[in-house]
C-alpha cells in the first residue's frame, strides 16, 4: 500500500526502479476526472476553484480491438487552507456525492511542488503471457486496461474507474506487491517539469 502511519503522519510513496519515492500531501490542489468537461454542482457550491478541462484522451487509445472512452479531467484549488486529514475527508466526500467521478490527491517533494495524479498508471509484465494475469487483476481491482504500449510491448496503461476503490498510485503498489509483474509506475503529473523542455506538444505526452 503507499499510506504508512507513523506517529499519526501518513507517508506516500510509489515504487521506482525498485526504489521507494516518497511524497507529501499537497492540500491546496486535487485532481478531478469527469464524463463531462463540467465540475458537480456540490463542487462548485463550495467555492473550489476549477483550472480547463483536458482531455485524458482514451477514446485514441486501443486494447483487443476496442477503443477506451474519454474522459475530461482537470485541476481543482481549494480556497481554504486544509490540514491533511480535512483534505482527505473533503476528497472522500466529494467522491461519495458524485457517483461518476475519479478524484485523486496532489503531492509534493518539495514546499512548492505540484504533482498531480491522474486515473492512469503503467504496468509491466514479466511476459507476454501474463497478459492473462493483469486482465485478472484488473477484474479485482475494477480497473481497467486502456492501451498496450506499440514499442514496449510488456507495458500496459491501466486506468482507475469510479468504482475502484483506491487510486491510480495505491494501485500502482498493489499490483507491484503482488510479485506478478515486473514493474508498475502511477502517472504522475509534475507542474514544475514543463519548463524544462522546448517541445510544444509535452504536455500532451
Amino acid at each position: 500500500m503507499c499510506i504508512i502511519s507513523n506517529a499519526q503522519t501518513p507517508y506516500y510513496f510509489y515504487g521506482y526502479e525498485g526504489v521507494k519515492v516518497y511524497l507529501s500531501l499537497n492540500t491546496e490542489y486535487a485532481f478531478l476526472s469527469v464524463k463531462e468537461p463540467k465540475i458537480p454542482v456540490d463542487i462548485e457550491q463550495r467555492g473550489i476553484i476549477a483550472t480547463e478541462f483536458r482531455s485524458d484522451r482514451s477514446d485514441k487509445k486501443q486494447y483487443k480491438e476496442n477503443f477506451g472512452t474519454a474522459r475530461s479531467y482537470t485541476k481543482l484549488r481549494f480556497k481554504e487552507k486544509l490540514s491533511e486529514e480535512q483534505y482527505l475527508q473533503l476528497l472522500s466526500e466529494i467522491r461519495r456525492q458524485n457517483d461518476d467521478i475519479i478524484v485523486a490527491p496532489y503531492f509534493k517533494i518539495r514546499e512548492d511542488d505540484k504533482i498531480g495524479l491522474s486515473n492512469f498508471f503503467y504496468v509491466k509484465l514479466k511476459e507476454s503471457i501474463d497478459t492473462i494475469t493483469l486482465r485478472q487483476m484488473a477484474e479485482r481491482t475494477a480497473s481497467i486496461i486502456i492501451e498496450q504500449d506499440a514499442f514496449m510491448p510488456l507495458w500496459f496503461v491501466v486506468s482507475v474507474t469510479p468504482t475502484s476503490s483506491y487510486n491510480a498510485m495505491e494501485l500502482a503498489n498493489i499490483f507491484y506487491e503482488s510479485g506478478l509483474f515486473q514493474s508498475t509506475e502511477p502517472d504522475l503529473m509534475p507542474e514544475n517539469l514543463l519548463g524544462c523542455v522546448n517541445d510544444t506538444c509535452f504536455n500532451d505526452q
